[in-house]
């Protein structure tokens, strides 16, 4: 029996022990919390919370105005980009078209300029004497023949 006593009695002690440590390290870790804790300001009161807020929602709301405002130009400059892209084919398209049609008179002032070099080379009685003139002369030769007229007989007196 004295055994069962002794060991109710370590029981006890131990137990005793630990809530006393429990208490101890409680105490202990307040104190830590207490002196990291800034307690010089008093909390804020249900009326300041209500103000920031307030406030808080109305500067979510301009942000949201702004932030519609800015969708709707960034939808704007996307029209105007497709617009301008639009516009630089279309007009690349059509320099294409002229760069054509200059290469098309070039060739064909080209070719007047060879003719006129030839038309000038050529002695001044061969134009006239049935050469390759074609349609294309400038009717100097027309004006050569209407220059001579022919002779014409003269009326009688009745």
């Amino acid at each position: 029996m004295k055994n069962l006593l002794a060991r109710r009695s370590l029981v006890v002690l131990t137990t005793v022990a630990a809530l006393a440590g429990g208490v101890f390290v409680v105490n202990a870790a307040a104190g830590w919390v207490a002196t990291a804790a800034d307690l010089g300001q008093p909390p804020p009161n249900a009326a300041e919370l209500m103000s920031d807020l307030e406030q808080e929602r109305a500067y979510a709301a301009t942000l949201g105005d702004q932030l519609r405002e800015v969708a709707s130009r960034a939808t704007e400059l996307e029209t105007a980009l497709a617009a301008a892209q639009d516009k630089a084919e279309a007009d690349a398209a059509a320099a294409a078209q002229m760069a054509s049609r200059l290469a098309a008179a070039q060739a064909q002032l080209a070719a007047l300029q060879a003719q006129m070099g030839a038309a000038a080379a050529q002695p001044a009685g061969s134009a006239s004497s049935g050469g390759t003139g074609g349609g294309s002369s400038d009717g100097g030769e027309e004006e050569e023949h209407h220059a001579t007229p022919e002779p014409t007989a003269t009326p009688e007196p009745h």
